[in-house]
């Protein structure tokens, strides 16, 4: 199934429940055809913070996701329903660390990878395909204002 998903599947992000044993291991052929594709993989974290099983199976799973996917195209994320379990951006880079990321890679899980998605997300819905972001400057926000 897990195959599957990485080859057939039309999505942005894959997201498993590594707070349990996985009944497969990540295979590099499954992973580097899911990011040759495109596609993200979801480590949430909150789980971890809840029980100390499930903190031992998604540090494993996310160090083994790591390994597999050669810290590419992967998203660090609470995945919570109680805003306690929410951490701040420094934290979850640390906890990306745990996970077998370096910090500068750590930090695009947080900050860039999410930003990738999102875009690759609008560019298939939309019609022309290609858009483009631009931050305004601040005489431009002087215009808007008057």
């Amino acid at each position: 199934m897990f195959a599957a998903c990485c080859r057939d599947i039309t999505c942005d992000i894959i997201t498993l429940d590594l707070s349990k044993k996985l009944p497969f291991k990540f295979r590099v052929k499954n992973i580097n055809t899911a990011i040759n594709r495109g596609l993200y993989f979801e480590i949430k974290y909150s789980p971890a913070l809840t029980d100390r099983f499930a903190k031992r199976n998604v540090i494993a799973s996310a160090q083994d996701l790591v390994t597999a996917s050669r810290a590419k195209n992967i998203i660090i994320s609470s995945g919570c329903t109680n805003p306690m379990y929410l951490r701040g951006p420094y934290d979850v880079i640390n906890l990306g660390t745990l996970f077998g990321l370096a910090p500068d890679r750590a930090l695009s899980t947080v900050s860039k990878s999410c930003r990738i998605v999102l875009l690759h997300s609008e560019t298939r819905k939309s019609v022309k395909g290609v858009f483009e972001i631009e931050n305004a400057s601040s005489d431009d926000a002087m215009a808007i204002d008057d």
